[in-house]
């Protein structure tokens, strides 16, 4: 069974009706995040989803991290569109800033005179979808989105394995829309490229696109030969334990009530800096200081109050790849 997580959304949320019913669907929303991570450890696809009035939850970015590392495929669902204060261009100027500039939508959204979001443009087919209605985009409509539309086709470029059709794009020639959309979802399937979708809790917008995709992702041979040579459900218990640690590394500290704990840090020494500043700012002054051989180590002594929050800011400062031990308590 295909196993989707989505990430910053409920199930009563509109993005369950856009999901396929035959997809085992998580939905992390932070409030258990040992049970979110190991559903992040299993899942074959993810919706990152950000609210188009509220922003990022700064919480749900290490989240994001955990994705990256074990490269599954995703897409970011801008939400909230129906609230009068979205704005969906802000929210794509947030992402590329926050996640990524070559994560970029492949639909734009289009507004009616008092502002408020009304129908999209699909950049490959130059449709618009309005109430779930599709109709072809007027020449002056077209115009509006070009640009953005060769961003789009620039960085599919860049991201398919297919060469021919790779040198086709970058030389400005666009193949059948067929062939464009086929070219899309493998590399969404095969995480060479994360599109950004859209979400209002009222109405379809964005409904529709949502589920297109995840179906094409589905259906694509390089996606479904993963998930034949996917093994989830034995997973190696050291491994989710290192893996739940390194993101969640509170528990580490769990049944201490020692007043001062002995810790080993250990990481790739690129991110000495940003560690040392972290270890710096909670006023600790490391027992051990060691780089070499691409690797650093700091053993300190740190209060318990202080060290769950000191260990989060460790691995967020190292993206996740420091390996902390317990000496002694």
């Amino acid at each position: 069974m295909t196993r989707i997580a989505v990430i910053g959304r409920s199930a009563n949320s509109a993005i369950a009706g856009a999901i396929p019913a035959d997809w085992h669907t998580s939905y992390l929303d932070g409030n258990n995040e040992e049970q979110d991570f190991r559903a992040l450890h299993g899942a074959h696809f993810a919706l990152f989803c950000m609210s188009a009035t509220a922003g990022f939850d700064v919480s749900f970015i290490k989240y994001w991290k955990a994705l990256e590392e074990f490269v599954i495929p995703r897409a970011v669902v801008v939400t909230d569109l129906d609230d009068s204060d979205a704005d969906f261009d802000e929210s794509c100027a947030l992402i590329a800033r926050v996640l990524g500039e070559e994560i970029l939508p492949i639909a734009l959204v289009l507004h009616e005179e008092d502002g408020s979001p009304a129908a999209l443009i699909d950049l490959f087919s130059l449709k618009i979808t309005q109430n779930e209605r599709t109709t072809d985009a007027e020449p002056e409509v077209v115009e509006l989105v070009m640009d953005a539309r060769e961003e789009l086709l620039q960085e599919i470029a860049t991201s398919i394995v297919d060469e021919s059709l790779s040198q086709q794009l970058l030389q400005g020639v666009t193949p059948s829309l067929a062939v464009l959309q086929r070219a899309l979802i493998n590399a969404v399937a095969t995480s060479a490229f994360i599109p950004v979708l859209t979400s209002a809790e009222k109405g379809s917008l964005g409904r529709s696109e949502l589920h297109d995709l995840l179906t094409g992702v589905l259906a694509d041979s390089e996606f479904s030969a993963s998930l034949a040579g996917a093994s989830h459900d034995n997973v190696d218990t050291a491994d989710m334990e290192s893996f739940l640690n390194r993101y969640l590394p509170h528990r580490l500290l769990e049944g201490i009530v020692e007043s001062e704990i002995s810790l080993s840090i250990e990481f790739p020494d690129e991110f000495a800096a940003e560690v040392d500043r972290e270890i710096s700012r909670a006023r600790v002054v490391p027992d051990t200081s060691v780089d070499r051989h691409g690797i650093s180590l700091r053993e300190c002594e740190v209060p318990r109050l202080g060290a769950p929050a000191l260990l989060a800011l460790v691995q967020s400062a190292c993206e996740y790849n420091a390996v902390i031990t317990v000496l002694s308590t």
